[in-house]
């Protein structure tokens, strides 16, 4: 099968996230990473671009000149993904969608539900895909568990506790860390911070586990650090259109935690656990 051609924006050096999708798309063994717009500094990230293996007249200095750049091309990549701060989002993956690229991007798509909306007009008009990526959900053993609730092998689920909690954002003099302020700031991220960048990962594993979706919730966002207008920790009560009673956590100041998540599902005749780490709680 010929690999499909793969483009990033976003990730440049230095990143959370890049290495994460490179290395994703170099395991399942079906993309070519052929082109980038890696960084906002346009010599910085054509130089970066270049040192990953792309070839100079596809190593762009900004996503505009990507977008040109591909549009035309013979060989133009099939897909895109947008790693970008949350602010960029919408104006990037809209852009890309109507120019015929498949996009995948980033969780939040957009800031706005209006954004949204938007979005899922554009790649029905167009009928391209526009996904966002869930990745943990892809999980085998995930998976196994999904199978084992829908077969009624712990019988109805009552009760899901979920987290997902990490510590790399605890550090207060870390304010100015242009990686990590940007998380925190409304204009870039959006309404939400911690939430939105990882607990909405627990509260998605909670939904595709049970095959059940949130219909009620209460919550407690806090900025534990005076100097971050969005959230550092959260804790969201929950309930299912099933019925299922949800208790989620998540927190970028817990120090010690290393990409700790973890989800625990209780039915009436037993239980499942499964965690990212095995070294978290």
């Amino acid at each position: 099968m010929a690999k499909l051609k793969w483009g990033m924006i976003g990730g440049g050096e230095g990143s959370q996230i890049g290495p994460a999708h490179r290395l994703g798309a170099q395991a399942d063994g079906v993309f070519e990473f052929a082109a980038g717009a890696l960084d906002h500094r346009p010599e910085a990230g054509r130089e970066y671009a270049q040192r990953l293996g792309i070839a100079a007249d596809r190593a762009y200095g900004g996503w505009e000149e990507m977008l040109e750049g591909e549009r035309n091309r013979d060989d133009r990549i099939d897909l895109v993904t947008v790693a970008t701060p949350n602010s960029t989002h919408f104006e990037i993956t809209k852009s890309f969608l109507e120019a015929g690229f498949n996009v995948l991007c980033e969780k939040p798509m957009t800031m706005t539900v209006e954004e949204g909306e938007e979005i899922v007009r554009v790649a029905e008009k167009t009928g391209k895909i526009c996904a966002v990526n869930y990745c943990y959900s892809a999980y085998p053993m995930v998976r196994q568990a999904r199978a084992m609730v829908a077969a009624g092998e712990i019988g109805k689920v009552r009760t899901v506790v979920t987290n997902f909690s990490h510590g790399h954002h605890g550090d207060a003099t870390d304010a100015d860390n242009p990686r990590v302020r940007w998380r925190y700031d409304p204009a870039m991220a959006g309404v939400s911070g911690q939430f939105a960048d990882c607990g909405i990962h627990a509260m998605h594993m909670a939904s595709f586990i049970c095959n059940d979706e949130v219909e009620t919730l209460s919550a407690d966002f806090a900025s534990t650090i005076a100097s971050r207008e969005l959230e550092d920790d959260a804790m969201v009560n929950f309930r299912t259109s099933g019925g299922t009673v949800g208790r989620l956590w998540t927190s970028s100041i817990a120090i010690g935690r290393q990409h700790g998540f973890v989800i625990q599902v209780f039915g009436e005749t037993g239980g499942l656990r499964w965690a990212s780490n095995s070294r978290t709680s």
